[in-house]
């Protein structure tokens, strides 16, 4: 049972670290796009 639940844990925290990547990317690239719509 234990396994099972650390096992699922991993899974979660994967699917976290993930998705905070994404997240920081993103808000990078609107960064980014807003730099470019100051230029313009």
């Amino acid at each position: 049972m234990s396994l099972y639940c650390m096992n699922l844990k991993v899974k979660i925290q994967m699917f976290y670290f993930s998705w905070v990547l994404k997240m920081k990317k993103w808000n990078c690239r609107k960064k980014q796009l807003l730099k470019l719509v100051k230029k313009l």
